[in-house]
């Protein structure tokens, strides 16, 4: 699989829904994540390695003093070195020199665990994936919750076609935490499908990856293109609120959101909604909120054109009209809401009794009263 580097262009999909070019920043590469691959030691705490194209092996201090593999106190600080010596020893690509050292390490002490994740990322980077899966087996029962083991077994899987072992080993990341590694595979492989017009499935994988990396904002992104174009509002609009905890100021998302609340009908959260956008996006203003609810009203959606009225009321209440095309959307629901359409009704002719929709506003109250 080719993973995009963040240099590399986005790739482009058309909206479905409204014929408008939309494009997906690429994921980090996939070898980047398996910087986390071994914690040595110390515990040292790896970060992202951006650039690089190989698995990176961390070094910690030779005493187990923290880390995942804090358990492991009473194993021989000789033993330890001989195990970083492979770690350092991976980092610079020598992989004999990497195998001899772990191995080594094992024959001084069988519970140094780490050593045999060390061999399995030696054998992965070779492409012997059944020696991989091997040595993954033998550490998986010594440190159950360490990510990376199913990491390299989806990894190895994958490489030999196996599908059952790959969701296996998708179910075992999940019960260990996020995993940025599987979710830029489950989001580079949802590009591919977005980009041969399968949406839905793309839909679904980008749903996975941001369970894996919940910030993985890519994903995120993409997500909510899909759901927003699939009409499908729910999901939208959850997804929308995800991004904006990350990035308040997001516009795509804080448009996205609006509508999604508007096209739900939401009446409490539309209004919020709107209120977020305003201050993001002047455009957004209440009489450009009431002409949309107004237009909606016209064309059958009276629930929907409520929330944007309400909305339109929300940002701006002195903007009386906001409250005649409100009263009158009310009218439009199916059955009509005349409670609720005469308060508006009666607020409008009370705020403005010579306004150009006084007379409309009295002939539908009338209505109501015969």
């Amino acid at each position: 699989m080719k993973i995009p580097s963040p240099s590399e262009p986005a790739p482009t999909l058309e909206s479905p829904a409204h014929g408008e070019p939309r494009r997906f920043g690429p994921a980090w590469p996939a070898a980047a994540a398996m910087a986390f691959a071994l914690v040595l030691a110390a515990g040292a705490s790896p970060a992202p390695a951006q650039d690089s194209e190989d698995p990176t092996l961390v070094v910690g201090g030779g005493s187990c003093s923290g880390g995942p593999f804090a358990s492991l106190t009473d194993i021989d600080s000789k033993v330890w070195n001989l195990y970083n010596e492979g770690v350092d020893a991976f980092n610079v690509g020598d992989l004999k020199k990497a195998e001899e050292r772990f191995k080594k390490a094992l024959d001084k002490d069988q519970r140094i665990a780490p050593a045999h994740l060390g061999l399995a990322e030696v054998h992965l980077k070779r492409e012997e994936y059944g020696q991989a899966l091997a040595q993954v087996d033998r550490f998986v029962p010594a440190f159950p919750s360490y990510g990376r083991a199913y990491e390299i077994r989806y990894a190895a899987a994958e490489a030999t076609g196996d599908g059952d072992l790959m969701e296996e080993a998708k179910r075992s990341l999940r019960g260990t935490g996020t995993s940025q590694y599987m979710a830029t595979l489950l989001y580079n492989e949802g590009v591919k499908l977005a980009n041969a017009g399968n949406d839905e499935e793309a839909l679904k994988l980008f749903e996975e990856a941001v369970v894996f990396q919940p910030d993985l904002v890519v994903a995120l992104s993409a997500l909510l293109d899909l759901a927003y174009d699939a009409e499908n509002y729910p999901l939208s609009a959850v997804t929308a609120e995800r991004l904006l905890t990350i990035n308040a100021r997001h516009r795509d998302a804080l448009l996205k959101r609006f509508n999604s609340y508007l096209f739900q009908g939401d009446l409490e959260k539309t209004p919020e909604a709107a209120r977020a956008l305003a201050e993001a996006n002047d455009a957004y203003n209440a009489p450009r909120l009431m002409r949309q609810g107004r237009e909606l009203v016209r064309r059958g959606r009276a629930t929907h054109g409520a929330a944007a009225l309400t909305a339109a009321l929300a940002l701006d209440p002195e903007l009386h009209e906001a409250r005649f095309e409100l009263g009158k959307a009310y009218a439009a629901f199916d059955p009509p809401e005349a409670a609720e359409a005469r308060e508006h009704l009666e607020a409008y002719l009370s705020a403005d009794p010579e306004g150009r929709k006084a007379a409309e506003a009295q002939e539908l109250l009338a209505g109501f009263q015969g």
